[in-house]
């Protein structure tokens, strides 16, 4: 009995230790190049095309309300060249400054929420998968999400989600399937560079402080 209470207690404290120990960080849009897109995890492989913070300009929950996920830098996300694939965790992303969204990402922290991007051979596009304590949840979910280049130097993404089935009819790969997703009338929209190795583009983050204002919030690194 005694050894079973060990285990639960052991357990508990491994599923709600990203949650006790972990800081979310207010940051000041302000200061944006000095802490924006400077991460090194991503190393020197991934193109340089793919490399910053973006913002996630039009993403949306299911029930169509704005998402509490509102930028991704992925100088922060680890890529491994043999596969192509660029693993991004919790501290990759930036939360809206609201206490809704401030739960939402303690919960994420708590499920071991991370994203995995499986690029092409031309890095012109992905398939992104996303984890709930290791195990892909998007499959289970019949769910698929492409994210492409919409401009060659990257400071345009766009990232669609298909239900599996109309997934395979609009295209075999990420790249054909975003570019044949029409305007407003697939569930898509278009992340865009905020900040890249102290390079800020003013336009976005005009667009951000609209949006949200001068405060994010990011777990800590």
């Amino acid at each position: 009995m005694q050894l079973a209470i060990a285990i639960f207690v052991a357990f508990t404290a491994w599923l709600f230790s990203p949650v006790l120990f972990a800081r979310m960080h207010a940051l000041d849009v302000d200061t944006l190049s000095m802490w924006a897109g400077t991460g090194h995890a991503c190393g020197d492989e991934l193109p340089k095309e793919w490399r910053g913070l973006f913002f996630m300009s039009g993403n949306r929950q299911p029930d169509g309300s704005p998402s509490p996920l509102i930028g991704m830098d992925t100088t922060l996300c680890t890529f491994h060249a043999r596969g192509r694939t660029l693993a991004c965790p919790l501290s990759s992303m930036l939360w809206a400054p609201r206490e809704a969204s401030i739960t939402t990402a303690r919960k994420l922290a708590a499920a071991r929420f991370s994203y995995e991007l499986h690029f092409d051979v031309r890095f012109a596009a992905a398939r992104v998968t996303a984890y709930v304590f290791g195990v892909s949840v998007l499959d289970q979910m019949g769910m698929v999400w492409d994210i492409a280049k919409v401009s060659g130097d990257g400071q345009t993404l766009r990232r669609c989600s298909w239900a599996t089935e109309a997934a395979s009819v609009v295209g075999e790969t990420p790249l054909e399937r975003v570019r044949r997703a029409r305007r407003n009338k697939e569930s898509c929209f278009s992340p865009r560079r905020m900040a890249y190795a102290g390079r800020v583009n003013k336009g976005v983050v005009k667009d951000v402080k609209k949006a949200w204002g001068n405060t994010l919030f990011r777990f800590g690194v």
